[in-house]
């Protein structure tokens, strides 16, 4: 967000509407900006849903340049970030063991063996015991993660397809609500809704002015700079702005 006592106006940037970014690469979300007040005719939206960072919106016929953001773009940001944990789970099994190999406990044998024969057979002996534990160890801790990662994938197909494709268009949420299998939902009525910008923007000739977003982030009024800020900010001349468009 902007500093206190800053002005800034954005011309031709829906991104502008948002706060702190959410979702991943492929989802670039945000809170949903929700409306807050009215000023020279124009609305105020809480910037990415947060009442701290105001945003006036200049546009054509009112246009609000975001989407909610559906319960499927939420399934397929968790899905995405469910297949992570999956690869990251199959990584883990390639490398487990790698550290020490009976090749490895031989090449050791040999180099010692050359200083003293009794201390490099009872190195070799102590060094294959170690490796018969750490393998047992690490398939058990191998068999749990891949039930849990089993249950964790099942757990959220079941979730997915408890959804009609009427619902999936719906709005979604982020929350830290859970289904009683432990899958995050994306409907939690109480959760927060996202927004992202809207596809159809794109569309748009980038060479005429289509919105004008003024970040108005007020001085507290105990700051010595309150009166200055409140000034330029009756200064601005919304009408001859709005004109732009």
């Amino acid at each position: 967000g902007l500093s206190d006592g800053t002005i800034a106006i954005f011309i031709n940037e829906p991104e502008a509407m948002f706060g702190g970014h959410l979702g991943d690469a492929e989802l670039k979300a945000s809170g949903m900006p929700m409306p807050l007040a009215n000023t020279a005719g124009f609305p105020i939206y809480a910037g990415g849903g947060n009442k701290d960072n105001p945003r006036l919106l200049m546009s054509r016929a009112g246009y609000e340049p975001w989407v909610p953001v559906t319960i499927a773009d939420m399934l397929d940001w968790r899905e995405r970030e469910l297949k992570t944990k999956e690869e990251e789970y199959q990584a883990s099994i390639q490398q487990n063991g790698n550290e020490l190999t009976e090749a490895k406990i031989e090449e050791i044998y040999r180099d010692m063996k050359k200083i003293n024969a009794g201390e490099a057979e009872k190195t070799r002996t102590q060094l294959l015991a170690s490796l018969k534990t750490m393998r047992a160890k690490s398939a058990r801790q191998s068999a749990k993660a891949a039930q849990w990662t089993m249950q964790q994938r099942n757990a959220f197909d079941m979730y997915r397809a408890s959804f009609t494709p009427a619902q999936l268009a719906a709005p979604g949420t982020i929350s830290n609500s859970l289904t009683p299998d432990k899958v995050i939902r994306v409907d939690d009525p109480a959760g927060k809704p996202l927004a992202k910008v809207d596809p159809a923007y794109a569309q748009r000739d980038p060479q005429h002015i289509h919105l004008i977003v003024v970040g108005l982030n007020p001085q507290p009024k105990t700051d010595p700079n309150y009166a200055w800020f409140k000034s330029s900010l009756e200064a601005l001349d919304y009408a001859a702005l709005a004109k732009l468009l």
